[in-house]
């Protein structure tokens, strides 16, 4: 028996505060389309980079980022925001 298959538009994502990018990899595995990550740590920036060529990623505060910068036209966006876990570490 062959599963149809069913056309959709991915949602489209945006990582802030992105870390290396595991939750880029779990938005991926799940289905959406991430388009543009934010990071401001140089390590983390650069760690970012190489797990995720495909996204575009911005190394800079988020308070200085221009949302014009972010725009990808799409039906739906996602935006996740996730404070840094070395904060909460012991």
């Amino acid at each position: 028996m062959r599963l149809k298959s069913h056309n959709y538009t991915p949602i489209t994502a945006i990582d802030v505060f992105s870390g290396g990018g595991g939750l880029t990899v779990g938005l991926k595995r799940a289905g959406f389309k991430v388009v543009s990550a934010i990071e401001i740590d140089d390590h983390a920036f650069a760690t970012y980079k190489t797990n995720h060529p495909d996204v575009q990623a911005f190394k800079q505060d988020v308070m200085t980022i221009e949302g014009v910068s972010l725009h990808q036209p799409a039906q739906s966006i996602f935006l996740q925001v996730a404070r840094h876990v070395k904060d909460f570490a012991a």
